[in-house]
């Protein structure tokens, strides 16, 4: 009877530990995941509020990408025309990448 209880004792303690180490794996991930977004927001941000401090360049333009950029990221930022033969308003677009993945884009407005 004793080995009967100690099995299934372990048994239940197997099964509790196993669903302890998913939970802490979930976590583990979503914590990666939200680091790794927030990294992406402040690179973007940082790189459109660089590029507003540049002189206004006529579009199709490339902008200067920040010089501390993370391993394995990359930022771009390029201007178009926003309204065809208007040089005065430009769509600039920020690129976030990690490899040869796009990660994230964000498009505003600029005007000379």
């Amino acid at each position: 009877m004793l080995l009967l209880e100690t099995a299934i004792a372990l048994l239940v303690l197997g099964v509790l530990s196993g669903a302890v180490l998913m939970g802490l794996s979930t976590v583990q991930r979503s914590g990666a995941k939200t680091e790794s977004q927030a990294v992406m927001e402040s690179l973007a941000r940082n790189q459109m509020e660089y590029v507003f401090s540049l002189p206004y360049q006529d579009p199709p333009a490339t902008y200067p990408s920040l010089s501390s950029v993370p391993p394995g990221y990359g930022v771009t930022a390029l201007a178009e025309e926003y309204v065809a033969g208007d040089a005065n308003i430009q769509e600039l677009v920020v690129r976030v990448t990690f490899g040869d993945q796009e990660l994230l884009a964000l498009q505003t407005l600029r005007a000379r």
